[in-house]
């Protein structure tokens, strides 16, 4: 299946959205930061959608515990101010936007997402839990660490 035509690339979406979370948004954040960032744009993309972001405070709480510093990193150090901010901005930049991402992460400096469109989600979830690979995945390359 071919990315649609017209629709940004889901990957280059959730950049902009996470770097909305920097404090400095011109300067490459640090790993952690960067991948909280990206976490937080994630939850708060699902969360616009009307999906829950259980879970992610466990990921969250790993990021804190590896490198608290992180936070100062970060426009706020509450992740629900954060997430809810990425759920704002998610409406705000791209209300009419349906997919819902499944998976998200940086690996090799590219932010690597897989996501479905809303109506396909408990089939993708299924499917992902089943053999993963089977949603659309899209790839961004970003600079070192940039989220």
């Amino acid at each position: 299946m071919q990315h649609p035509v017209g629709v940004p690339k889901m990957s280059e979406v959730l950049v902009r959205v996470a770097k909305l979370s920097l404090r400095d948004q011109e300067s490459p954040p640090s790993a952690e930061a960067a991948h909280a960032a990206l976490l937080l744009a994630h939850a708060g993309w699902n969360r616009a959608l009307g999906y829950g972001a259980r879970g992610y405070d466990v990921l969250l709480d790993k990021f804190v515990e590896s490198r608290p510093e992180l936070w100062s990193e970060l426009r706020s150090s509450d992740p629900q101010v954060l997430v809810a901010a990425a759920a704002e901005a998610k409406v705000r930049l791209y209300p009419d936007d349906r997919r819902v991402v499944l998976v998200c992460g940086i690996r090799d400096d590219r932010v690597h997402v897989e996501w479905c469109d809303s109506k396909d989600y408990p089939e993708a979830v299924r499917r992902l839990k089943r053999r993963p690979g089977l949603v659309r995945r899209t790839r961004n390359r970003s600079d070192r660490h940039g989220a």
